[in-house]
């Protein structure tokens, strides 16, 4: 059985920008990822202030799909710093764009929370609607590099019988 599934390609382009206030910053990130032509590429750099923040983390959960599932959403009231996100974004076949972010905010009171972070109105596979968003406060400056010559499908995992981002060769 293998252990990873991987692709060999180069840097195919970088795409720097930057989300203005009051906008969900995710929502700013697929709006110009869309724009750029790229089928995928990697969030890679991604820092500002938010003036609230959604996300969801893993929890145990018998009878869920490895023993997990995922808690019910957090949303954060900031001002936040947003530290760092990162993760994969594509264009799937029908043109639909699916990301894979995770990252850390920091709250008034320096603590920090992590997840995966989402816009508002995401589904999940349990046909949830996610509630929140994360608009921007100040400014959410991004840069994601594109691929050439490999890219991230959505595929569904043949043991888990889910979508789930796969890399392979163009």
């Amino acid at each position: 059985m293998k252990s990873v599934v991987h692709a060999t390609g180069k840097s195919g382009g970088l795409l720097l920008g930057r989300v203005l206030p009051g906008h969900d910053f995710i929502q700013g990130i697929e709006d110009a990822f869309k724009e750029s032509g790229f089928k995928s590429g990697n969030l890679v750099s991604c820092v500002g202030s938010l003036k609230q923040a959604s996300f969801i983390y893993i929890k145990p959960k018998p009878g869920g799909l490895m023993g997990v599932g995922y808690d019910a959403p957090t949303i954060l009231e900031g001002p936040l710093e947003l530290l760092s996100i990162q993760g994969p974004i594509v264009r799937d076949e029908d043109g639909e764009i699916y990301y894979h972010f995770h990252g850390t905010v920091m709250d008034k009171d320096g603590r920090v929370w992590g997840g995966h972070f989402y816009r508002e109105g995401t589904m999940m596979p349990d046909g949830q609607k996610l509630p929140g968003g994360s608009p921007v406060l100040a400014t959410v400056d991004f840069t994601i590099m594109g691929h050439e010559g490999v890219r991230i499908s959505r595929k569904v995992d043949p043991e888990w019988k889910i979508k789930v981002m796969m890399p392979e060769t163009e």
